[in-house]
């Protein structure tokens, strides 16, 4: 359940901390937003053995006592009593039930930003309203497009790098090596073979390496991107590293599932 919580958060653009250890005390999850501190604690009922009321109570001490700005109690397997919602909303604590948890998380896959909007407003906490950006004048769009230019350079250079021909020389080797083999294997078996092992070790380190690089330039331009964008789309990444966007979006998710980047929104990119 800590975990379905923390992804609605992340889903929502916040970034929220698992088993967090404050003051002595752990948090199941843990969102600072805007020098706001955010406790959400996850129950499981399991017939009769989950008491709601001091659940609540309990919850409320520890706010005061750890400073806690608001604090979310997360419910499964029990519907909230009236009651119980009247005696939470008393001590400025949000209870969700399983059905309103659920709720939230489908609203998140559809509409991120509406629902940010809705759980910061449950929360009474609002959204910092940004001042309209001033038109860019001329020489400001002719050196960001400077910028952009070079930048594009930069992250070509490893994206398309002399390895890329060498891994394609490679295979075409590789091919050649196995044709070849066919034809002349009962000859000299033990050297086909050898050459055959490796061709494959070279073509499987030189693909690696051209990987390795091909997400290095892209995490070179997320990083310069963040600098003027807030968030970069997958379009942007395609057209400055000069890969299809489908390479881009393979390469996305292997650094995702590296953890070095994530999607605030869906189409948009940054680096945590």
């Amino acid at each position: 359940l800590e975990r379905d919580v923390a992804r609605l958060f992340k889903l929502i653009g916040m970034e929220p901390q698992l088993n967090v250890r404050f003051h002595g005390y752990e948090i199941d999850v843990f969102i600072t937003y805007r020098d706001k501190k955010i406790a959400v604690e996850c129950k499981q009922y399991e017939s009769g053995s989950l008491n709601v009321r001091n659940l609540i109570h309990e919850w409320h001490s520890k706010s005061e006592e750890l400073g806690i700005d608001k604090v979310i109690l997360v419910i499964a397997g029990y519907r909230i009593r009236a009651e119980h919602a009247a005696l939470a909303n008393k001590y400025g604590i949000i209870i969700w039930d399983e059905e309103t948890f659920d709720t939230l998380f489908s609203k998140a896959i559809e509409s991120r930003e509406a629902t940010k909007d809705e759980i910061l407003s449950k929360l009474g906490l609002k959204r910092p309203v940004e001042p309209p950006k001033a038109a860019r004048s001329k020489e400001e769009a002719i050196i960001e497009e400077r910028i952009l230019t070079e930048l594009s350079d930069n992250v070509r250079q490893l994206t398309h790098c002399s390895l890329i021909n060498f891994y394609s020389s490679l295979k075409v080797m590789l091919f050649l090596h196995l044709t070849l083999g066919l034809l002349f294997l009962a000859r000299a078996f033990n050297y086909w073979l050898f050459g055959l092992i490796l061709l494959m070790i070279l073509s499987i380190v030189v693909r690696e390496m051209v990987i390795s690089k091909r997400h290095e330039g892209v995490l070179l331009a997320l990083a310069e991107l963040q600098k003027i964008r807030k968030m970069v789309s997958v379009d942007e990444l395609a057209t400055l590293s000069g890969l299809s966007t489908k390479e881009v979006r393979n390469i996305l998710k292997d650094l995702e599932r590296e953890e070095k980047i994530y999607s605030p929104r869906e189409g948009f990119w940054r680096i945590k």
